[in-house]
């Protein structure tokens, strides 16, 4: 399992989320934006809310961004440029996390209603089944028809995070790395190997704490154990499933024994936060200096400041577990009315100029993020610390260019009925086994329907 030492200030606490252009980007300029002021990022439109529109060609071009984010400059200073650069005005509606969740129904029901903002960004909804229901619209084929959606310029692994069947309904500007933080070093996980999850509780459930050892609740682990293993379960080319299983019966006993063992959280403490700060490993999302396995900054000792352990997986052959996951997704309404322009917008986001102001994620723009692997590597070396800059750029290089598992935040039928039924298990509904048979006669239902 390998160990890296995290930059304090790099770490952000991980919170349990048609055609071609009507305009030319390669004649745009690359003028510096400017912030706006925060009075006007709250700024809301009164016209029902950024509601969508048939645009008059007398009129001057426009379209509606809603977005959430812990601050609205980035949004802000795209709108701006991109009017100064190609005429079209991005009226912007902006929430902070905090008040996300209170308007995910709301938006739910204006996409559903073929209503509301031309795009959404930074929210945590559900695009493959709103995608589906024809109320988000396909990047996919969009992607395919433009040749500036390579391997070689974008690092599509992660762009095709939301791929579900070839549709691509939401799309990722930015990622984080996941990984597990702990303020204390554990010498037993020095050894530079991948662990299941089995292995790694067996190693650190002895630690001396005064909480739980890991920050997911035993239905949360559940869940990732299940994303991350599901081609063992079901086999929808086929429509066949193996649900109803000893295997999966044994899973679910084993996620919830390790809460009730004080391992992981138990469900029932699911809404206390307490329980998870209190937690000895807790999981974060950071950006690229963490994949440098180093830290720039130090306590007054000269102990790092956090200890960064991979993330365990079932899979004990995957060989580079670091877990990655898109940030700022973006969205186009099916309703938009200037579908191009929407695009254009979000390939203007994709582009070297806005992709290089984001400073607290890594860019999907390869050029970008090489150059600010180069400007960390100067931090490194002004720090004077002793480390060998050249392999740890070669290390975060490595590990850009073989990203192995992406934490996916989308949720097929399938996998939404298998969850439900699984929390039912976690809240002591049901027992392990109504809860496999719940859910291998509700999938058998969903192939018979198909």
């Amino acid at each position: 399992m390998k160990k890296l030492f995290v930059c304090a200030i790099a770490i952000a606490t991980l919170m349990s989320g048609c055609g071609t252009g009507a305009v030319d980007l390669d004649e745009l300029a690359t003028n510096e934006p400017e912030a706006q002021s925060g009075s006007e990022a709250q700024e809301v439109s009164t016209e029902a809310e950024a509601e969508t529109a048939v645009p008059d060609d007398d009129e001057a071009r426009e379209i509606t961004l809603e977005f959430v984010g812990t601050t609205p400059e980035f949004f802000e200073n795209a709108a701006q440029e991109f009017e100064e650069q190609t005429g079209v005005k991005v009226n912007l509606t902006y929430h902070d996390y905090s008040e996300a969740e209170a308007t995910m129904e709301r938006i739910h029901a204006k996409l559903m209603a073929g209503k509301g903002a031309d795009i959404y960004a930074g929210f945590p909804l559900n695009f493959q089944t709103l995608g589906q229901q024809n109320h988000l619209c396909d990047m996919a084929t969009w992607i395919a028809q433009n040749a500036d959606f390579t391997s070689e310029k974008y690092y599509m692994r992660v762009i095709e995070e939301h791929e579900v069947d070839n549709h691509i309904y939401g799309l990722p500007l930015f990622f984080l790395c996941n990984g597990l933080g702990t303020k204390v070093d554990v010498p037993e996980l020095e050894a530079d190997k991948q662990l299941t999850w089995e292995q790694f509780f067996d190693i650190t459930k002895i630690i001396n704490r005064n909480g739980v050892l890991y920050s997911l609740t035993d239905y949360e682990l559940f869940e990732r154990r299940y994303k991350e293993s599901a081609g063992r379960y079901i086999d929808e080319q086929n429509n066949t499933h193996d649900l109803n299983s000893t295997e999966m019966i044994e899973l679910l006993e084993q996620c919830k024994s390790w809460g009730e063992e004080n391992i992981c959280i138990p469900y029932s403490l699911s809404d206390q936060p307490e329980a998870y700060d209190s937690a000895f490993f807790k999981e974060y999302g950071t950006g690229i200096l963490a994949l440098a396995h180093v830290c720039v900054e130090r306590k007054d000792n000269g102990e790092p400041e956090i200890y960064w352990f991979d993330i365990p997986a079932d899979d004990e052959d995957n060989n580079n577990a670091n877990m990655i996951f898109g940030v700022e997704n973006v969205c186009i309404n099916e309703a938009c009315s200037d579908k191009e322009t929407a695009w254009q917008f979000i390939k203007f986001l994709l582009g070297e100029q806005m992709q290089a102001n984001n400073q607290w994620a890594t860019p999907v723009l390869r050029s970008v993020a090489e150059t600010s692997i180069e400007k960390e590597i100067e931090m490194i070396e002004l720090y004077g610390l002793d480390f060998d800059t050249q392999q740890i750029k070669d290390d975060i290089l490595y590990i850009l260019n073989n990203i192995g598992r992406i934490t996916s935040r989308r949720s097929s039928v399938i996998e939404t009925i298998i969850l439900e039924e699984a929390q039912r298990y976690f809240a002591d509904e049901v027992s392990a086994e109504a809860a496999a048979q719940n859910m291998a006669k509700k999938v058998e239902l969903f192939f018979k329907e198909q």
